[in-house]
């Protein structure tokens, strides 16, 4: 019986062989056309990889805070002089810390990257409602009114709408700034 098939499939055998011999060449090159392929896809693919690990690490790598993040900014500052050196230096008290880190005020405008604030002057120590800049960046966490839904980075601005009442708090020093980074917003 397996002699049988033996001869049965002898001659389909030797035709394949013939066949193959014949177009070895032509076999070889789509054999280098489909490698080459394969690998320019693979080369693509490990590129991809590479772009979107970094993007990801761009976007969990921690904001670096600069000293010049804690220095006050100018406006709205009060200046009291030292009676004994003459010196200027900025009014500082209980309710008017050297360093603030938060404040209030009004949503204005939603735009792509920052909102736009009418802010309460709780900045400032002339106590003045200015309008504020407060832009987002990867790390900014908005927070809704009761605290148990939050949205990360850029997205978080579409919780919010003008007319809305929040909370800024920030990784920097705020006070006599109008324009700043946000690191949390809270909807009141």
């Amino acid at each position: 019986m397996t002699k049988d098939i033996l001869d049965f499939l002898n001659p389909i055998i030797n035709t394949v062989s013939e066949k193959i011999k014949q177009h070895y060449l032509f076999i070889i090159i789509i054999l280098v056309i489909v490698v080459l392929i394969l690998t320019n896809y693979i080369f693509a693919l490990k590129k991809e990889i590479a772009s979107l690990s970094q993007e990801l690490f761009q976007e969990l790598s921690p904001e670096i805070i600069k000293p010049e993040d804690f220095e006050a900014g100018k406006v709205g500052e009060v200046m009291v002089k030292d009676e004994k050196t003459g010196q200027e230096t900025s009014l500082v008290s209980p309710i008017m810390p050297l360093v603030i880190s938060n404040t209030v005020g009004t949503i204005i405008e939603v735009k792509t990257d920052k909102i736009i604030v009418r802010g309460q002057g709780t900045n400032f120590a002339d106590g003045i409602p200015r309008t504020l800049t407060v832009r987002f960046t990867n790390e900014t966490v908005t927070f809704d009114k009761t605290s148990t839904f939050r949205r990360t980075g850029k997205a978080g601005l579409k919780l919010l709408k003008p007319g809305m009442f929040i909370l800024i708090g920030s990784s920097e020093n705020i006070r006599g700034k109008t324009e700043f980074k946000a690191k949390t917003i809270k909807i009141l």
